[in-house]
């Protein structure tokens, strides 16, 4: 009398335990997922606005010419500038802003300028060799 019970109870047990089992694992995260979709959110917001700094800085007329005199394209520096983790990308966007302040204010010649740009990429070559 119960064989005839115990075997679709097993059956309808090992169809729908799993699934609770899964579901109950997947709402209990120690981090919600919508907290990491927000983090993540707001880190590549981060990213976009550092990489606007260093395009703002690169499209400047004065670094243009000073790229040129150097022979290097702005183009090739934003794509190396891509490869960046988030942090450097964060301090070359901070000082590409502090430079174009600078830049503004009238506060370089072209001579440091040029300087400061061939500094300026070689550091971000420096990065980009190491983190390969």
């Amino acid at each position: 009398m119960y064989k005839g019970r115990f075997v679709p109870a097993c059956a309808l047990f090992l169809c729908l335990g799993p699934q609770n089992a899964i579901a109950a694992e997947a709402n209990d995260h120690v981090v919600p997922l919508r907290e990491i979709e927000r983090q993540l959110d707001n880190r590549s917001r981060q990213r976009r606005a550092n990489l606007d700094k260093l395009d703002a800085f690169l499209e400047m007329g004065r670094v243009q010419q000073a790229l040129t005199s150097v022979k290097l394209d702005a183009r090739d520096i934003r794509t190396a500038a891509a490869v960046l983790s988030d942090a450097e990308l964060a301090k070359l966007a901070s000082r590409s802003s502090e430079l174009k302040a600078d830049i503004e204010g009238g506060a370089l010649n072209n001579t440091e300028l040029t300087y400061i740009v061939i500094a300026l990429v070689t550091a971000l070559v420096v990065v980009i060799i190491f983190v390969a």
